[in-house]
């Protein structure tokens, strides 16, 4: 308003650009693990199984035990249900499997700048802060099929004669694998499985077409996000104040930024065809039921086609299903972690000690009891004390906050 001094009571601070500064993305952050998690040399898949249960990971402070918004757990699930329903527990745990530096390098080569440092397990709860036009980028080069490298600021800059000085030559590197880009799609768009946490007819729902999308809330909902993309199309909201005071509780990403992202992406893309993603011509379709979790007798409305990597193909069906002209000899499952595995460590032995853990099979069934509390103690794996760390919808209840006024 007129008369205010920016940096001290400005309600909209005018010399803060929020779509380039950097800001914890909370659980927006999540696709980038998961597409790591796809990639041939961890082998994981939509189907593969995690477990929400309870678990602690030590730090240089103690121990951080991720929580689900309610408290509850959902035990042995697919990790589309964990990405679809934006659960911390199976998040934190997937991370802790696949390590921190793959997925910051993933996150790089799609083009986040941000140097993401020091966040421990946080990163995949948004504890590292990136640019809303880098994470927009980024998403964009998903929408590519995992082309490219980030997004850029002009096509072209030229003098006051006409003279070009600059110009964009667009980058059709594949920087991630694009079977793995479609695994995470596949999950991004499928209104279904995220119905249990954000219902059937939630902004991020597109009747119409396929569009991918991700939401993200921040500690305190100090910050909404919710960004999406069509093959043609990738766009970003971030909702929240300019001097980082916090919304009102309750203000997660699906409720204050997502409608703005659902109604901008209709009006942008109305008069347009809805486009399909592309399948790699490495992925496998297998139809699975949605109850059971496995492979499908027969066709009916709770079946889905689950897509699966010519090179993580369960192995009931690795000869029956894949496609003549790819060499056989590829189509052993990745079965071997690189580090002793949280993945699905049961959560009934209190301070033990995980060992070295295989990939669950898609399909697999898990024995892992889902009650009481367990430490994963790994010799490798030492994690540092983050603090307060972001949270996403579902957010772990923050209505309690010392020194916040009541609402």
């Amino acid at each position: 308003p007129k008369g205010c001094k920016p940096g001290v009571n400005c309600k909209f601070e005018p010399n803060v650009n929020v779509a380039t500064s950097e800001r914890q993305p909370g659980s927006s952050f999540k696709p980038y693990m998961y597409l790591t998690g796809f990639k041939p040399e961890f082998g994981m898949t939509p189907m593969t199984k995690v477990l929400d249960a309870p678990i602690s990971f030590p730090t240089a402070g103690g121990t951080y035990s991720p929580k689900n918004y309610d408290g509850s757990y959902h035990g042995t699930i697919t990790i589309r249900k964990a990405l679809a329903g934006s659960l911390n527990v199976p998040a934190v745990r997937t991370l802790a499997t696949i390590g921190v530096e793959p997925v910051v390098k993933t996150a790089h080569d799609l083009g986040i700048t941000s140097p993401l440092k020091n966040c421990g397990l946080s990163l995949v709860l948004g504890g590292c802060e990136v640019e809303l036009v880098d994470h927009v980028g980024a998403f964009a080069v998903l929408a590519n099929g995992g082309k490219g490298k980030g997004a850029t600021p002009f096509n072209r800059i030229e003098d006051k004669h006409g003279k070009v000085l600059e110009e964009y030559h667009e980058n059709t590197e594949q920087s991630v694998n694009p079977e793995a880009v479609y695994e995470l799609i596949s999950i991004m768009t499928d209104n279904l499985s995220r119905a249990f946490v954000f219902g059937e007819k939630s902004p991020l729902a597109f009747p119409d077409r396929p569009v991918a999308c991700k939401t993200g809330t921040t500690q305190n909902w100090k910050d909404g996000w919710t960004l999406c993309f069509t093959p043609q199309l990738a766009a970003g909201v971030w909702a929240g104040n300019n001097d980082s005071s916090l919304m009102h509780a309750g203000a997660d990403g699906v409720f204050v930024a997502a409608p703005m992202e659902h109604r901008f992406m209709e009006l942008a893309l109305a008069g347009q065809p809805a486009v399909d993603f592309p399948v790699p011509s490495g992925i496998v379709q297998i139809a699975y039921d949605r109850g059971s979790n496995k492979p499908a007798t027969k066709t009916g409305k709770n079946t889905i086609l689950e897509p699966f990597p010519w090179y993580a193909l369960p192995k009931d069906v690795q000869i029956s299903a894949a496609p003549k002209s790819l060499n056989k000899g590829l189509l052993t499952p990745i079965v071997e972690p690189i580090i002793p595995s949280p993945l699905t460590a049961p959560s009934s032995v209190p301070n033990a000690t995980v060992p070295p853990a295989t990939t669950p099979s898609p399909g697999a069934e898990s024995t892992a009891p889902t009650s009481s509390s367990q430490s994963y103690n790994s010799e490798q794996e030492q994690y540092p004390d983050y603090g307060g760390l972001p949270n996403d919808y579902p957010t772990e209840p923050q209505a309690k906050v010392p020194g916040r006024p009541v609402l």
